[in-house]
């Protein structure tokens, strides 16, 4: 489908950015934002071989802004290298979630809400290439947005922790590159509503990579009026454009304020819809079960089921039959996974790997997995909950 609001959007587009200016404080931020940015101090260098370095722009922020993060390996031994498998991808639309993990505070005490899991609700993207060589004193960089990591739309001082993984959630190897802060201006409704018809309006040209760009950034706003044009304007994406349409919708908190803007388009593209509710369903419950919304443990479990409930009653109930039976199978697969019955037979074939392993590295990297395992293990109120959680969401779909 295609929506020709071309010189619409033309002859308004002026105006709007004039007035949008007005309310702007970002003209501001820009000179303190690029101090900060140039005088980042996130190293991290391994064995004299290669360092790692983050810089993060803008630091102070404003409204649902993009933060990007600069990450970059360089190269300061005396030989060529390879860098890391992360830095050679190509159509990475997840943006290597496997190799970063963000957490934090924000405000006095308050764990920053992380968003791997919401972002993989059913969805990703190719990864393609590799390594790339490296000579000495080189260095090559990838450019990943904060917000794809941890929800900042709000205002506040985020302290935010940043970890590597070079080897995709190997817990074998991991670096901690430092904290960094980002301080979250409060932003006025004038400027936010002018914000967001900026966007609505570009992402409506035929530019397929303004039309992404603009669409990735709306949906970083995590409004009710940028969820409102998200939902409006889905049946006239396509590609990576939809995608980052579903992710804008996504994460969005508000079940039923999704649930009913759904209803309101359902007759245009009844097909559209239905994938959407699909990921919704799949992004929140995977958040829900992992426990990555709330942070005070006495009722954790019990605004979980409240939420998985309301999930299950406005979403679970409009998926094809072929996707109920792949949600179902799914996390009954999970269940099992967390089981102490299951952790038993792993730690066999740990130990059967220890044995059998041939060289003294070998043997040492399984012994570390099992620690890893182990600990994960000892975590029975963890795995408990998610067990409980998934039986009463399984209890309840056989009651539908």
């Amino acid at each position: 489908m295609k929506l020709n609001l071309t010189n619409r959007a033309k002859k308004y587009i002026k105006w709007i950015l004039i007035l949008y200016l007005l309310f702007d404080l970002r003209p501001i931020l820009l000179i303190p934002n690029a101090i900060l940015f140039l005088t980042s101090r996130n190293i991290r260098c391994i064995d004299e071989d290669k360092c790692y370095r983050v810089r993060v722009f803008p630091k102070l922020n404003v409204g649902g802004d993009s933060v990007m993060a600069i990450f970059s390996e360089k190269n300061i031994s005396n030989n060529t290298i390879k860098s890391d498998e992360m830095f050679g991808r190509k159509h990475d639309r997840s943006g290597a979630f496997s190799n970063f993990q963000l957490s934090g505070k924000t405000g006095l005490n308050t764990d920053i809400e992380t968003l791997y899991l919401l972002i993989h609700g059913g969805m990703g993207g190719g990864l393609g290439g590799g390594p790339v060589e490296l000579a000495p004193n080189s260095k090559v960089e990838k450019i990943i947005s904060i917000n794809n990591y941890i929800r900042i739309s709000k205002a506040g001082l985020y302290r935010v922790n940043f970890n590597y993984w070079p080897m995709g959630n190997n817990p074998n190897e991991q670096y901690n590159l430092k904290n960094f802060l980002i301080l979250q201006f409060p932003e006025n409704y004038v400027s936010k509503t002018l914000q967001s018809t900026i966007f609505v309006y570009a992402s409506l040209v035929p530019n397929e990579n303004i039309k992404e760009w603009c669409i990735q950034h709306l949906g970083y706003q995590d409004s009710l009026l940028s969820t409102y044009f998200l939902i409006k304007y889905l049946p006239y994406y396509s590609k990576n454009a939809k995608f980052w349409a579903h992710e804008g919708i996504i994460r969005n908190n508000s079940i039923l304020l999704v649930s009913r803007l759904m209803k309101i388009f359902l007759k245009r593209e009844i097909h559209i819809f239905d994938e959407l509710n699909n990921n919704y369903l799949w992004g929140h419950t995977v958040q829900l079960v992992s426990g990555n919304i709330l942070t005070n443990d006495s009722i954790r479990e019990d605004v979980a089921r409240k939420r998985l409930n309301s999930l299950i009653d406005n979403f679970y109930i409009n998926l094809d039959d072929s996707q109920k039976i792949n949600w179902k199978n799914t996390w009954t697969k999970t269940r099992k996974s967390i089981t102490d019955e299951h952790y038993v037979q792993v730690f066999k074939n740990i130990d059967e790997k220890i044995v059998n392993a041939t060289t003294q590295k070998e043997k040492d990297n399984w012994t570390e997995h099992k620690k890893w395992v182990t600990q994960e293990y000892n975590d029975k109120e963890k795995r408990y909950r998610k067990i409980r959680l998934i039986d009463f969401m399984l209890a309840k779909i056989e009651n539908i």
